[in-house]
């Protein structure tokens, strides 16, 4: 089913509010949502999942869509079928992943890699995502919208009400977002002036487990801090950009309004070479984040 929940809700003494979403919908609007660049994304991934996870979640609950609307020029659908119609679609819709399951059962037992065998069940998934940013205008505008995809409508609509029912937690400067992190725990400083502690890089791990939809699988400290230290070292850099600080004058990345994402905080995490030399210099406070003397 569609859902939206906010896990972190954080406004800053400028008034930026950044807030975190963890969604469900239908894997076929992903694309839709990636086209969204002011938001920061992790979503859970098929190259990651099991055969055998997959094969038992499309067999017992699969995605479906949210309306049956008839066939007709252009690209929203006429009014929704109706009668016997109506019902040989939703019956012939879920149907239809049955093939796919029987294929990619005799797939999996052939030895095929779930990186491929598991993109034949796409259709039929419920996705997963954690989706944060401080801008949410100009989605709310398109997407929670008539001529929007149905299902791209219903879940803009549920982060919309939830982001209206939400009161974001006060953080003051140098306070950070912490997704996944109890609210007792977000807001703190961190001592981002003598290195990062290992707050941060928690929050970046849970982040990072969505690949897996185990994102609420709270592993060790120690555990959570080794896996964000990975994902560093390989250039991973995407799940550290939910946790945040709070920063006056900041202006960098894709949070507006005094945002630091933790990424912001490694050398050479845009994949520059760091043999390049910055020539940019700081105006009224306003700080770049490629910049070796903003950042240093």
């Amino acid at each position: 089913m569609i859902s939206a929940k906010i896990i972190a809700d954080s406004i800053n003494p400028a008034g930026s509010r950044l807030t975190t979403f963890e969604i469900v919908f239908n894997r076929w609007i992903l694309a839709e949502l990636n086209t969204h660049r002011m938001l920061s994304r992790n979503s859970a991934s098929s190259r990651a999942i099991p055969i055998k996870r997959l094969l038992s979640a499309v067999w017992q609950d699969p995605a479906y869509p949210v309306s049956y609307g008839s066939n007709k020029a252009g690209m929203q659908a006429g009014s929704d079928l109706t009668g016997w119609r109506l019902w040989c679609a939703k019956k012939l819709f879920r149907l239809a992943r049955i093939p796919a399951l029987i294929s990619v059962w005799f797939l999996s037992k052939f030895g095929l890699h779930k990186q491929v065998a598991n993109r034949i069940l796409e259709p039929w998934m419920w996705h997963t995502a954690i989706v944060s940013g401080t801008d949410w205008e100009n989605f709310f505008k398109l997407r929670d919208h008539k001529d929007a995809q149905p299902e791209f409508q219903v879940l803009a609509r549920c982060m919309r009400i939830e982001m209206i029912t939400s009161s974001p937690v006060q953080v003051g400067w140098l306070g950070w977002h912490l997704p996944y992190i109890p609210s007792s725990l977000g807001g703190k400083t961190y001592g981002i002036t003598d290195g990062l502690l290992d707050t941060p890089k928690i929050s970046a791990a849970c982040c990072a487990r969505v690949s897996y939809v185990r994102q609420n699988d709270r592993k060790s400290e120690a555990e959570d801090v080794a896996l964000a230290n990975k994902l560093t070292s390989s250039g991973h850099f995407s799940p550290l950009e939910h946790p945040a600080v709070a920063i006056k004058g900041y202006n960098g990345g894709n949070f507006n309004g005094g945002w630091k994402q933790l990424r912001k905080f490694y050398s050479g995490e845009d994949g520059c070479s760091k043999s390049l030399k910055c020539t940019c210099t700081t105006i009224n406070n306003i700080y770049s984040d490629d910049c070796e003397f903003c950042n240093g």
